[in-house]
């Protein structure tokens, strides 16, 4: 699609900023679920200072991420298979989960 807009014959070629710009919002979106994880993981296990689970982290996630996804093929497969049930699973129930958790124990401290 980016290949087709020219605008007055001299701006042409916009595949590559349209590249770039979702590879930055791929990078960006990328560190900030890392950030979030490293900050979680940290109050969950109670740690004062994340930084020294960070580097152990990076490498479960690289590590993860060839895991999940070998190759295209499969990650095409098992996105038309499977993706639906997982997103409703993560996306859908486990909120409705901690959003109902949080209600009771908001309930038992008013108690």
């Amino acid at each position: 699609m980016a290949k087709q807009i020219n605008i007055g014959d001299f701006l042409q070629r916009f595949e590559i900023l349209i590249a770039g710009i979702w590879f930055l919002t791929v990078y960006f979106k990328t560190t900030f679920y890392f950030y979030s994880f490293v900050i979680g993981l940290a109050q969950v296990l109670n740690i004062k200072d994340n930084r020294p689970i960070v580097l152990p982290l990076g490498m479960i996630q690289v590590v993860y991420s060839l895991v999940v996804y070998p190759n295209v093929a499969y990650m095409t497969e098992f996105d038309t298979k499977a993706w639906i049930s997982y997103a409703l699973a993560i996306g859908l129930l486990y909120p409705l989960l901690i959003l109902s958790v949080a209600s009771i124990r908001k309930s038992m401290i008013k108690s």
